[in-house]
């Protein structure tokens, strides 16, 4: 069932969002069922969201992280002064 609604996301395909609902409903899992139902009240934004790329926010998140670290480490106070003055290795 995860698998299935992991391919419909990854295909971009909101059609068989709706069967896929239908299904996981009707099966005894509590946190499945909870999920669909969750997904079929706001099947709008939930439809519009499969049909989108994926985020980049992750990578974003690391990449922020390792500047602060760079910051902390060499004891810059700005962005500027990273760009300004390039570390000679």
């Amino acid at each position: 069932l995860a698998r299935r609604f992991i391919g419909i996301m990854r295909s971009r395909q909101a059609d068989p969002l709706r069967t896929w609902i239908r299904y996981a409903t009707s099966t005894d899992l509590a946190p499945n069922v909870r999920f669909a139902h969750t997904l079929n009240r706001n099947f709008d934004a939930t439809k519009s969201a499969s049909k989108k790329p994926k985020s980049k926010g992750q990578a974003a998140g690391q990449i922020n992280r390792l500047i602060t670290l760079k910051r902390a480490i060499y004891g810059w106070d700005s962005a500027t002064q990273i760009e300004a003055e390039p570390l000679i290795v």
